[in-house]
């Protein structure tokens, strides 16, 4: 069925097959709900560090694979035009193999087939061209086709020591290997495999826009590294762009934070001149477009990088939030840094990067088990290097400050499966018939007419969550009416730290729960 470019799969037995198949890409984080590029590069640079941290590799021993200090390649391919080569027969081909439905399949396919364009220019229209190839562009269907076509990628290119990293069509592999030798051998392998799937699937690898990067902490491991993709030789250079983040070989960012300084001082410019004394922004409106336009392009995945920063770097885009500060505050330079910043409301790069890491923490462990990003999450590794430090250790840290203690709530999925049923367990929000408009008094009017007319051995269960300030002290109560009149009260503590939905959640599961708990009582 299509509803707006988007399919509903209402059979469980046609369903299965396709479910099963879309969990199977979960090592995409593009085009997923509730996922980003902070997840993939996250995961990333976490990994590394923890290899780095092994004990230091002693050549005069033989350690087996993965048990010292790793050596890393880290390659980002290019496909050139990754969405418009994608063929109809192949991708057919595809779906069928996945096990869904003829009729599904068949809608695909006369879904992408037989779109025709032309072009005007000067009122003169040319000839029809029918698109063999490619997913149309804009409609929300593209993106999960997409997903299924590339699904055998990641499988091509798993192998011991080769660890794939994919967001839509940006596919970067990290390679590893207790030598540089070991791991260049397991880049070249990975390059093979890509280069081979492509030619498979009739997709064109950019080898010349193919990147490379040693990921090492010593300086002689990057000098002469090369691979070669497609045919073309690809050498290591001294950094690498993957998902808008720019890396070195040390993972220290410092030309990423050049970079976003370059970016950023434009913006701070234009906030400049919205802040105008006789006709500019207000302060509270300034204060909104530096978080958003200012802040926001610092903060890109910021996550998963700043806490690996070096501070002389970090200091590099502090120095842009400051300017912004004053702009906010009109507080001339001569004011303190942290009196700027307070004025402001603004809090400090410094901070922001315990915040950002402590969230991405709580964020990958709230994931399923099987997610790459929490088993990451949940690892340890020893602490070899003092000077590399990522986001798990910083997160822990401040999670542990403010006494929030694992586990993490699990993520619940963005909607229930269709073939799912949820028992006897109703969920009636219809109070009748209203007019348009129909006023407080009309609508509880309305909702005590309904209440009435219920049956009368109904029982009853009134929830309720407060918190302290919105943020701490949290509790839930419920009380339970049943049919014979008898009436329960129920009490759980919502937590030190938590939100009023929080606690308004936790009040309705506790009396739900007590009501399956009791599944006798008249």
């Amino acid at each position: 069925m299509r509803i707006g470019d988007r399919l509903l799969v209402t059979a469980e037995e046609k369903a299965n097959a396709f479910a099963a198949q879309y969990a199977h890409v979960s090592r995409q984080v593009g085009f997923r709900a509730k996922r980003s590029a902070e997840d993939s590069i996250g995961r990333l640079v976490q990994n590394v560090q923890d290899g780095w941290q092994r004990p230091k590799h002693d050549r005069r021993a033989e350690r087996p694979d993965g048990s010292t200090a790793q050596k890393y390649l880290l390659t980002a391919y290019d496909f050139s035009r990754a969405y418009d080569v994608v063929d109809h027969k192949l991708l057919k081909l595809r779906l069928l193999e996945l096990g869904l439905p003829l009729c599904l399949v068949r809608w695909v396919w006369s879904w992408l087939r037989d779109r025709r364009v032309r072009v005007e220019v000067q009122g003169a229209l040319s000839k029809e061209r029918i698109f063999r190839a490619g997913l149309p562009q804009g409609s929300v269907l593209s993106p999960q086709l997409f997903l299924l076509w590339a699904a055998g990628l990641a499988e091509a290119l798993r192998a011991p020591g080769i660890s794939p990293y994919i967001y839509a069509d940006d596919t970067a592999v990290l390679s590893s290997g207790n030598t540089l030798e070991t791991a260049i051998q397991r880049a070249q392998t990975a390059a093979d495999a890509l280069a081979a799937w492509a030619h498979r699937n009739k997709m064109l690898v950019a080898g010349e826009k193919t990147q490379l990067l040693v990921l090492s902490q010593n300086a002689k491991d990057a000098v002469g590294c090369t691979i070669k993709v497609s045919g073309k030789t690809v050498r290591a250079g001294d950094s690498l762009v993957l998902l808008g983040i720019e890396f070195d070989r040390r993972l220290q960012f410092g030309a990423h934070c050049r970079r976003l300084r370059r970016r950023v001082r434009p913006r701070v410019a234009h906030l400049r001149r919205l802040a105008g004394r006789s006709w500019g922004l207000d302060e509270q409106a300034l204060r909104t477009v530096a978080n958003g336009y200012v802040r926001g392009a610092l903060e890109h995945a910021a996550a998963a990088w700043l806490p690996a920063t070096a501070p002389s770097h970090a200091e590099l885009i502090e120095r842009e939030m400051r300017a912004a500060a004053r702009i906010v505050t009109g507080c001339p330079r001569s004011t303190p840094t942290h009196a700027v910043m307070a004025e402001a409301r603004l809090a400090p790069m410094e901070e922001r990067k315990k915040v950002l890491a402590a969230r991405l923490l709580g964020r990958a462990l709230a994931l399923p088990p099987t997610d790459p990003l929490r088993r990451t999450a949940e690892a340890s590794a020893p602490s070899r290097l003092s000077s590399v430090r990522g986001w798990r250790t910083l997160g822990r840290q401040m999670l542990a400050e403010v006494e929030v203690t694992a586990p993490i709530e699990p993520v619940l999925p963005p909607r229930i499966p269709p073939w799912e049923r949820g028992g006897n367990v109703t969920f009636c929000l219809d109070v009748g018939p209203l007019r348009t408009g129909a006023t407080e008094g009309e609508k509880i009017r309305a909702a005590t007419r309904h209440l009435a007319a219920l049956p009368q051995r109904a029982t009853w269960l009134w929830t309720d969550g407060s918190v302290e300030g919105g943020v701490k002290d949290g509790g839930s109560g419920a009380v339970v009416i049943w049919s014979d009149g008898e009436e329960e009260d129920l009490k759980t503590p919502a937590g030190r730290h938590c939100s009023s939905y929080r606690a308004e959640m936790l009040a309705l599961a506790s009396g739900l729960e007590h009501l399956l708990d009791n599944p006798t009582r008249p």
